[in-house]
């Protein structure tokens, strides 16, 4: 099985079908390993089964029918115009396949040789005519590009649809059962996941709508999965180091007690596990959350006293300059009885749209 970093060291240009040239191509749509291949979703999809008739299709809806070639015109309409008749008949009836300017079709095209396409329907005094958007030759024993719920990539110019989609389809097809699975069973089966072999399937080319959803739900859960297994880490690793701060004087309390008003409840608890954090050797890790106006910068202010209490600086950033300056002044005035010096700094990048701003406890 490949894991995902096993799965990015393979370079597209190594895919069969792709090569050093085309690979190129495939840069510029941002692929460029088998990884990206495979998690380079469509951006939609085109419901291409095959009509059984072509009587309930209204005119200008697009359809799709399989039957077998019964003849072949070409017709020069003008200069650098010309249009390619086929007529073809199935267990739908009887319909005529326009081309415009791909002479070159006649070359692969042949009578009696079965034959799917997908277009806009028309009806006139001689039956239906379809205006090809796409097709198949042969027969739709493993259908790409008509005949199925077909996929839409975002593609860029010299890279065809057709051309994304039959590489994708013969990578999904030769690799996804080969990708490792990185949900635990059981956690799969407890909520009825489907493996992720049968996800990357069924994303690129489901089998119908059912299966479509079930690999997006597969898929979405994983992304988030992953994402949150990695926000854990990233935590674990956060809260191995840290310095403990305990405060060397009574500046903290003081400040508390030289508030003109009382804490709320809300205020004490959070404030209460602020200092225990701060005073641990474990890093603190924590985001202080509520509305506007509930006394979130009176607890933020604490937290920098304990800091320079314990012979620290502390910094309080703002994103505007506006609202530093508005921070520096209450600040000043809550603690100019307290011999604690406040600093107000700010920070102009010329030729940037953004400015940093902070404030100085020290």
């Amino acid at each position: 099985m490949l894991t995902g970093k096993q799965l990015a060291e393979i370079k597209i240009s190594h895919v069969p079908g792709i090569g050093e040239k085309r690979a190129r191509l495939f840069h510029k749509i941002g692929i460029y390993n088998l990884f990206d291949l495979l998690y380079y979703l469509p951006r939609r999809y085109e419901d291409r089964r095959v009509k059984e008739t072509l009587n309930d299709v209204e005119a200008g809806e697009v359809a799709t029918v399989l039957g077998t070639i019964e003849n072949i015109e070409e017709v020069k309409l003008r200069r650098n115009l010309s249009l390619l008749r086929v007529a073809v008949h199935g267990n739908f009836g009887s319909c005529t396949a326009l081309w415009f300017n791909q002479p070159f079709l006649k070359r692969s095209l042949r009578k009696g040789l079965p034959i799917s396409v997908t277009g806009k329907v028309e009806r006139n005094l001689y039956g239906y005519e379809i205006s090809v958007a796409d097709y198949e030759l042969g027969s739709l024993k493993n259908p790409v590009h008509v005949g199925r719920i077909v996929p839409i990539y975002g593609t860029t110019e010299k890279l065809s649809q057709r051309s994304l989609r039959r590489i994708m389809y013969q990578c999904v097809s030769s690799y996804a059962k080969t990708v490792k699975d990185l949900l635990p069973p059981e956690l799969s089966s407890e909520l009825r996941l489907i493996p992720l072999s049968q996800a990357l399937t069924q994303i690129h080319f489901p089998a119908d709508m059912d299966s479509l959803k079930m690999a997006r739900q597969r898929l979405v859960f994983e992304e988030l999965f992953l994402f949150e297994t990695g926000l854990s880490r990233i935590q674990q690793h956060i809260r191995k180091e840290g310095v403990a701060r305990l405060p060397k004087n009574r500046l903290p309390e003081d400040f508390l007690a030289s508030l003109p008003f009382t804490l709320t409840q809300a205020q004490q608890r959070v404030i209460t596990e602020i200092k225990r954090d701060l005073s641990s050797a474990t890093r603190m890790y924590r985001l202080l959350q509520g509305d506007v106006g509930c006394g979130k910068t009176v607890v933020a202010l604490y937290a920098l006293l304990h800091t320079v209490a314990a012979g620290y600086q502390g910094v309080l950033m703002a994103p505007t300059e506006v609202l530093a300056e508005q921070h520096f002044l209450g600040i000043s005035r809550l603690v100019s009885q307290l011999g604690v010096r406040v600093r107000f700094a700010y920070r102009r990048t010329h030729g940037e749209k953004g400015r940093e701003q902070c404030l100085e406890v020290n």
